[in-house]
């Protein structure tokens, strides 16, 4: 009896062996066919399940027809960035006039058009040593609150509105990429910069 019940034991640990062996080398199978699948995609352009595909934000629209577009085109940012322009230009002259605030927005969109800066309006804004409110930690404040909707008071508003002017194509300041105080241009630069425009209380150049 007892070598009965032994063989019975042993055959039926011998079938769930079998059985689990046959469950792996199912699995593997599946597995190395995704795979296959997966790098044949890869070769001919397409990926499965989005990998390697860049997730893009809604864009913000601008309309080119209600502004003199004398830059020439009309640039297109995703919300996100949207966002940091419109609070990098907050930062930077919130309390200054629109005429000024329209220019810093030109002096960003005039070096994300330009080969010596970044090619992302991020990384422009976010390049070393280029945007003291970066540095000192206010960006990200404002982004937050601008996200919130907070941006409603009528500095903010003319923020918004100068972006998108800008963005449709409006410029004020020409190809100048720096700004300053008057003050503070000739103490950093004693002289040495091109092409000087001042708006109020900021002043426009080229170094």
């Amino acid at each position: 009896m007892g070598v009965i019940i032994k063989k019975l034991f042993r055959d039926k640990f011998i079938g769930t062996c079998t059985v689990l062996i046959m469950i792996n080398v199912i699995v593997a199978l599946f597995v190395n066919y995704k795979i296959m699948a997966a790098n044949s995609k890869a070769s001919d352009g397409t990926v499965e399940n989005n990998q390697n595909i860049t997730q893009t934000d809604n864009t913000v629209q601008v309309d080119s027809t209600k502004v003199d577009n004398n830059r020439g085109i009309v640039t297109t940012l995703t919300e996100d960035e949207f966002a940091i322009y419109v609070a990098i230009i907050y930062c930077e002259v919130g309390a200054e006039s629109y005429e000024t605030k329209l220019g810093v927005a030109n002096v960003i969109l005039n070096r994300l058009h330009c080969n010596v800066y970044p090619n992302t309006l991020k990384e422009v804004v976010y390049d070393p040593y280029q945007f003291s409110p970066v540095r000192e930690g206010k960006l990200e404040p404002q982004i937050a609150n601008y996200k919130a909707g907070k941006f409603t008071h009528s500095n903010y508003v003319e923020c918004i509105k100068a972006a998108k002017e800008a963005m449709a194509g409006h410029n004020n300041i020409g190809d100048r990429i720096g700004f300053l105080t008057p003050e503070y241009l000739e103490k950093l630069f004693a002289g040495k910069y091109r092409d000087k425009l001042v708006i109020e209380n900021v002043a426009f150049f080229n170094a």
